[in-house]
């Protein structure tokens, strides 16, 4: 669902069970879509390109390894993202971080 430039999703798409990867980068998003949040089964949201301020309440998903939230407008990152515990990738680069809450992250930061 890529380049839609809707700011709106299919509710439908929620209900695909098996659903592993999902991008929805691209799409003018200011918040992300209610029914994400049920989508237990991803390993992989795009979110990157679009206008989301606020972080999302992602961390219920706990099979998620890449989360890509590149170019968006976000200012902080919530102590909750450390609830992702098969988080592997985590792109937030080229936000307006400024407030960094998170310090069990630092398993994701390898040399």
């Amino acid at each position: 669902m890529t380049k839609n430039s809707c700011g709106g999703v299919v509710a439908g798409v929620a209900k695909l069970p098996n659903l592993a990867r999902f991008s929805l980068s691209d799409n003018c998003l200011r918040s992300l879509p209610n029914c994400v949040g049920s989508m237990l089964s991803l390993t992989m949201l795009d979110l990157e390109r679009n206008e989301m301020d606020q972080f999302a309440p992602i961390h219920m998903l706990q099979n998620v390894k890449i989360l890509k939230l590149k170019r968006n407008f976000l200012k902080n990152i919530p102590p909750e993202i450390e609830k992702m515990r098969a988080l592997e990738y985590f792109d937030v680069s080229e936000n307006q971080v400024c407030v960094y809450e998170v310090t069990g992250l630092i398993r994701l930061v390898r040399a």
